[in-house]
């Protein structure tokens, strides 16, 4: 499964798109994805701190669910 909260962090200390996807073992795309998500939805990674990984799968993705 995808490590939202790390991509958030991760994307918060200034790390570029290909690294955090080499970090988190995913593709870019995917990194890509949910940082849009994340933004369209007002989702910062200090927000992200407070929600379980089910809560910030359904907030990212709420469109889909």
């Amino acid at each position: 499964m995808t490590n939202y909260r790390e991509i958030l962090r991760l994307d918060g200390l200034g790390l570029n798109k290909s690294q955090i996807a080499v970090s988190c073992g995913c593709s870019r795309t995917t990194v890509i994805q949910v940082l849009r998500q994340a933004q369209e939805h007002l989702i910062t990674y200090e927000a992200a701190q407070n929600l379980s990984d089910r809560e910030l799968s359904q907030k990212l993705y709420r469109q889909f669910l």
